[in-house]
């Protein structure tokens, strides 16, 4: 029967499951690995913008086609008065911010993101950050697409 050794390290903390805890056990510490990671991330991406590759550029062309293109779509769709917010968040914060804030706002809070993309991710937390914000690009271009569709078939 094996026995544990008197340096492992209990599943559970307090409630937190062993694997969210580091070497030390204390999530803090993990918390601030991954807030050093991601910050690593995005200050890479300044760089990688100094010296941009294809993969950058690409990158680059589709934060631009997601976050313009539906800044543009938003914008133009909701100054006729023939199309409504159909995201209950967005509408909300739209009442709070008006159209006009509520898409500078959303833009400026993708390019933070779109930072986190641009270079190689070096850790767990990093790669983690990074493939969310790829997702959050694709959801943005995927929106502009939607967008463009709509307003076409319905201007039609």
């Amino acid at each position: 029967m094996p026995v544990p050794s008197s340096d492992a390290r209990p599943a559970q903390t307090a409630g937190v499951p062993g694997a969210l805890l580091d070497a030390g056990g204390r999530l803090v510490d993990e918390l601030v690995l991954a807030a050093r990671q991601v910050a690593d991330q995005a200050r890479a991406s300044g760089k990688a913008l100094r010296r941009p590759s294809a993969g950058v550029l690409l990158l680059l062309v589709l934060w631009a086609v997601g976050i313009l293109g539906d800044a543009a779509t938003t914008m133009l769709m909701m100054g006729t008065g023939r199309f409504e917010e159909a995201n209950v968040a967005a509408a909300s914060l739209m009442r709070v911010f008006g159209v006009t804030g509520w898409v500078a706002l959303s833009s400026l809070v993708c390019v933070a993101i779109a930072s986190l993309t641009l270079s190689r991710p070096r850790g767990t937390y990093a790669w983690t950050a990074a493939a969310v914000g790829l997702l959050v690009c694709l959801g943005k271009v995927w929106t502009t697409v939607s967008n463009a569709l709509l307003w076409w078939t319905a201007s039609a």
